[in-house]
């Protein structure tokens, strides 16, 4: 008896330790990557990418700033030009006129039902001269803010220097608009009408690299004349490529982590579900006050743990609040495991249909009518 009894106490123990193995590797794992989610907007890239110049980082901020330059000269120019209408689209007077035309049509007197369309829309043209003035103006006004605003998200960039030309539009942060000038620079990108220049070249292996190379292709090409240079220099690359390096250590030992997690996790899931209800030298499977759960409840209360969680989660996320997520992650998943090992345990006793509220209310109908 005292055999047994030590026997079943080991049993018990080691049970218990793998048990919240289990759950303390399922917390790491998941505070882990809620740590790379809030803190680094869950960008994993990092630790694939091979340097500062092919990672998804520069490249977006590569082609934000040619994106900014591109929409200046080609489109707004100067704020000259956008005040005289220049920078207005016939596409966007037609449609401010056929939304004042709208509002005449349904509000005004003057508009007369048995006139065709075209009739009324030249009354309703010269009786509201002003308002399409008005509309015309605040187009006008909407589109030298909008420059005002890439002229302001080119200043952000501390450390850039850029020259562009089409036309004879040309926007530039610097003096010197030559070509060697651009060359000097740790890094640059020179497009001269179809032609590219990059340095250093693995900027060309960046699998994003079309996001900036597309720039040149669109509806509004540049011409055979036109240029847009853009250097970089050493105080604009060094804070960068410092903080992607530490971001990619980072990133890397959170995958390794994760992984160890995982592994841990799947290791001792099997040995719990190997062992869950089994006691040494006996062959009849122990039950609990889990297990006498109905199944369908304990379904339902799983979900609503689950769904707990990721509530929690997502609120956590939003608050950038990422303290407890280990200890909310250890409290809900060691209920949740210990629902779903009840759950494993009446599948190895086979009664897994037979022990749910359903099948239990359904069997007492029945046999009530019987």
């Amino acid at each position: 008896m005292d055999i047994r009894w030590k026997k079943y106490s080991h049993h018990w123990i080691t049970k218990t330790i793998v048990f919240f193995i289990a759950i303390l590797s399922f917390s790491f794992g998941i505070t882990t990557f809620a740590n790379i989610v809030i803190k680094h907007d869950g960008n994993f890239s990092p630790a694939f990418e091979k340097s500062y110049f092919q990672g998804t980082e520069f490249m977006s901020e590569s082609s934000d700033i040619i994106y900014n330059i591109k929409e200046i000269v080609q489109k707004y120019k100067s704020e000259e030009h956008i005040l005289s209408g220049g920078a207005l689209s016939e596409d966007a007077i037609i449609e401010a006129k056929r939304d004042l035309f709208y509002e005449f049509r349904e509000n005004s007197k003057d508009y007369n039902p048995n006139l065709s369309e075209e009739e009324n829309f030249e009354i309703f043209q010269k009786n509201n001269a002003g308002k399409i003035a008005q509309a015309k103006n605040e187009l006008i006004q909407k589109q030298l803010q909008r420059y005002r605003t890439l002229l302001k998200n080119l200043e952000k960039y501390q450390g850039v220097t850029y020259y562009a030309k089409k036309g004879e539009t040309e926007i530039a942060n610097s003096p010197n608009k030559s070509e060697v000038y651009f060359r000097s620079f740790p890094a640059y990108i020179m497009f001269k009408g179809y032609d590219e220049q990059v340095f250093p070249e693995e900027i060309r292996e960046n699998v994003y690299y079309h996001w900036m190379s597309s720039h040149k292709y669109d509806h509004d090409q540049l011409g055979p004349d036109d240029v847009i240079y853009v250097g970089f220099s050493q105080s604009f690359l060094d804070p960068r490529i410092e903080q992607w390096e530490e971001n990619k250590t980072i990133v890397w030992n959170s995958l390794k982590l994760m992984v160890a997690s995982l592994a841990v996790l799947l290791v001792t899931l099997v040995y719990l579900v190997v062992v869950i209800g089994i006691k040494p030298g006996e062959k009849e499977i122990q039950i609990n006050f889990v297990d006498r759960i109905y199944h369908d409840i304990n379904l339902i209360m799983c979900g609503l743990l689950i769904g707990s969680w990721v509530a929690i989660m997502v609120t956590l996320d939003h608050f950038r609040y990422d303290q407890l997520v280990f200890p909310i992650s250890f409290a809900i998943g060691s209920m949740g495991l210990v629902l779903v090992l009840a759950l494993i345990k009446s599948l190895k006793m086979r009664n897994f249909i037979k022990h749910s509220l359903i099948y239990t209310v359904c069997y007492k109908i029945f046999k009530f009518f019987q």
